[in-house]
């Protein structure tokens, strides 16, 4: 699965074109979500922050979302990186859609995890 999250049709809008053609010249199945095309809201509303760890059946306006990121194997994240880091739009995605039974599962009675992440960025730190 790719989410896009770039605003506006750039050069950059043509090098994510080329590296899901090659995944699918290599035979992979692949699924775009364009956040800026379909409209999608990143604001969390404070009712979806108090039911973070709630069930993502609260969230039916969402369940494309969590639909295709269970779906993928391999997820491809094309943004800019503004101000060193990604868009509020990802951002947002992130916040709205990687929950608990979804992204991941927190065993009972734990209410956070540890996570590694890489930037390819370039960012000095």
């Amino acid at each position: 699965m790719s989410s896009c999250a770039i605003p506006g049709k750039t050069a950059s809008c043509e090098r994510p074109s080329s590296a899901l053609a090659g995944l699918q010249a290599a035979g992979d199945e692949v699924k775009v979500i364009d956040l800026y095309a379909e409209g999608f809201d990143p604001v969390m509303s404070r009712t979806e922050k108090l039911d973070h760890l709630g069930s993502p059946a609260n969230r039916p306006s969402l369940a494309h979302h969590f639909d295709a990121l269970q779906w993928c194997e391999r997820l491809v994240l094309v943004y800019p990186t503004w101000f060193g880091g990604q868009p509020a739009m990802l951002k947002g995605w992130f916040d709205r859609v990687w929950m608990n039974d979804v992204a991941f599962t927190l065993p009972r009675g734990r209410v956070g995890f540890e996570a590694s992440c890489a930037d390819s960025g370039g960012s000095r730190l």
